[in-house]
């Protein structure tokens, strides 16, 4: 495996960084940006992007959050990145204003575009005539309230910096013990996690006695998982007028990740999330489930990658 790591120092001037003593990669489905660790020999300029290649081809581009000098049995630059352009989208706020007349081409080419989005892939452009905004809402959280009010799902950025709609890529993979041509696996673990919502209640005014929330929405699975979670809120601007659609998301939110499979494979793997994957047990059954998330570690013993496959059947907006 060729590893190039290149970074862009504050003085502008590019810096060509060794092989890393340590690297932890983390992809993850729901997120805009992906996060990466990496630790070399003692860096001297103050680095301010940093890019990776893998075999001549781009494997990650991101702004460099933390650099930090640490001084241990030896001494190591250690530096904290996140991707763009997710991270600008992220942790930029949108000025509190009426937006008018946006659809799903016109605001990617308006709101994502100046921040390195390369575009948005649609089969339909859909139009809203008005979108309001609060104060302390992402460029992120915007793009989110659209697509969710205009499509009825959430975007996803992909690797080569396009928006799109659906969690999958189209890509396909298998992991089995046994079956040829598969990839092989150390290890698996099964999570359940219960944060299902299965009510929500917004607020619709106020009497004598205090706010009411009497337009209340129930999670077609709520009965799944036994016992109520219920949550009363007052939503922002931009789902004043969308509460079935704004539930929705919140229950997706609450229920994506409830159930994942954690394979543990040797050595580097590239999956993005949103690759199809065929886990086989080893039992003669195989799952057809998805990448959520990814994590490239190295360290003593080599290269590790820990992939968590999710369940379609747990994403109530597919």
């Amino acid at each position: 495996m060729n590893l190039q790591i290149t970074g862009t120092a504050y003085d502008g001037t590019s810096v060509t960084l060794n092989r890393p003593l340590s690297l932890s990669f983390h992809a993850k489905l729901t997120r805009p940006y992906d996060e990466l660790t990496i630790m070399f020999l003692p860096v001297e300029k103050q680095i301010k992007t940093l890019s990776v290649s893998v075999n001549g081809a781009l494997f990650f581009d991101g702004i460099v959050v933390t650099q930090t000098l640490e001084q241990k049995i030896s001494p190591a630059s250690k530096f904290f990145c996140r991707s763009r352009p997710g991270y600008l989208l992220e942790e930029n706020q949108l000025s509190p204003y009426a937006y008018f007349r946006l659809s799903g081409e016109s605001i990617i080419d308006r709101f994502a575009k100046p921040f390195g989005v390369a575009g948005v892939r649609l089969s339909e452009d859909k139009t809203i005539n008005i979108m309001l905004v609060s104060e302390k809402e992402s460029y992120w959280d915007f793009l989110t309230a659209f697509y969710v009010q205009a499509y009825g799902v959430p975007p996803y950025i992909r690797r080569d910096k396009y928006i799109e709609l659906t969690p999958y890529t189209g890509r396909g993979f298998s992991l089995s013990p046994t079956r040829p041509g598969a990839l092989r696996y150390l290890g698996y673990k099964e999570h359940f996690e219960n944060k299902l919502i299965s009510q929500i209640s917004f607020y619709t005014g106020e009497d004598d006695f205090g706010s009411l929330y009497e337009e209340t929405f129930i999670n077609p699975l709520s009965s799944y998982v036994g016992y109520p979670k219920e949550l009363f809120l007052n939503p922002t601007r931009s789902w004043v007028t969308e509460h079935q659609k704004y539930a929705n998301y919140l229950f997706y939110k609450s229920m994506i990740e409830s159930r994942a499979v954690e394979v543990t494979l040797p050595g580097w793997h590239d999956f993005e999330p949103g690759d199809s994957v065929y886990f086989d047990r080893g039992k003669g059954t195989v799952e057809s489930l998805y990448v959520g998330e990814n994590r490239i570690v190295t360290g003593g013993e080599g290269i590790t990658t820990i992939v968590r496959l999710w369940d379609s059947a747990r994403n109530p907006l597919l």
